[in-house]
């Protein structure tokens, strides 16, 4: 089984990962543009690191296939899965705080022939939400959850405890 064996890794060494702050990112362009991805790379590469009140950070693995080699080195049974998956391109943790939320946004797919598929991988248990279109799904610790992220959606952690998940990518091409 993966999910036991990441979980391990991600209990062994998470408190030693850097967090980037994207909160002045989320700000600038899902609050006004109603749009995420792509972070372009000067807002990678300078983004500022996070503190523990930061509202949404990330700790990269794969930034446009290139290993973040921090923390490639300190969880390296995680990044052999993702790059086995084929999953580079963006890939890593996202820390959402307590009581934050990304608004309604979507994360325009690559290509008119490319769509973009997310997939969460919850690491602990939160009162936090996944809203896609109508739906909801609740993040619950090791099942996965996967979505068109072009579709409109947001997240909310209701709880009093960041939530921390893996995400990646998936590109495949469009089904006529």
């Amino acid at each position: 089984m993966v999910y036991p064996t990441l979980k391990q890794e991600w209990d062994s060494f998470s408190y030693l990962l850097e967090w980037k702050d994207f909160s002045s990112y989320q700000e600038r362009t899902i609050e006004q543009q109603h749009q995420g991805h792509e972070i372009l790379d000067d807002d990678y590469y300078n983004a500022p690191v996070a503190t523990d009140s930061t509202g949404w950070a990330i700790a990269p693995l794969f930034y446009k296939n290139i290993p973040y080699l921090k923390h490639t080195h300190l969880l390296p049974k995680t990044a052999k899965t993702i790059q086995w998956l084929n999953c580079t391109m963006y890939a890593g943790f996202a820390r959402l705080a307590p009581g934050y939320e990304l608004g309604w946004h979507y994360d325009p797919d690559p290509s008119p022939t490319i769509e973009r598929v997310r997939v969460q991988l919850p690491f602990n248990t939160s009162d936090s939400v996944l809203h896609v279109n109508d739906d909801r799904m609740d993040y619950t610790e090791g099942k996965l959850m996967c979505f068109k992220s072009s579709a409109l959606h947001r997240v909310e952690n209701r709880s009093d405890m960041h939530r921390y998940s893996l995400i990646f990518d998936v590109f495949m091409p469009v089904r006529a």
